[in-house]
């Protein structure tokens, strides 16, 4: 999945375009991948972005296990800490989901947020 794309400033699509990435947290199934596009002669990046892979098990379509991170230096400890951080608020936002109220009246407090939402828009 595509966490996040951070558009910095428009490139000039004559000069070489240059794409790295690196792998910045491994949970059991899942790794997070950070990517930059820059012009090959400069260091600032145009765009940054955030991706997350899990690892699928061919047989049984469930994830599957795959190799921890050796992680070492404390600027790869920040990127790993960041990354569980992050894993961990998705598991909360996929947890809260399946307990939504999707499907079933809403009790007063998400009936006002549902009306202060459309207040909005």
């Amino acid at each position: 999945s595509v966490d996040r794309i951070k558009y910095l400033h428009r490139p000039n699509l004559e000069d070489n375009l240059v794409l790295a990435g690196k792998v910045t947290y491994v949970g059991r199934s899942s790794m997070e991948i950070h990517m930059k596009a820059q012009a090959e002669w400069s260091d600032a990046p145009f765009m940054e972005s955030t991706f997350t892979f899990v690892a699928r098990d061919p047989d049984t379509g469930r994830a599957a296990q795959i190799n921890p991170l050796k992680v070492s230096g404390p600027e790869q400890e920040a990127l790993f800490d960041m990354g569980a951080k992050r894993d961990a608020a998705r598991k909360e936002a996929r947890k809260l989901a399946k307990e939504s109220a999707v499907g079933r009246p809403l009790d007063s407090r998400a009936m006002k947020t549902a009306h202060a939402l459309m207040a909005e828009a």
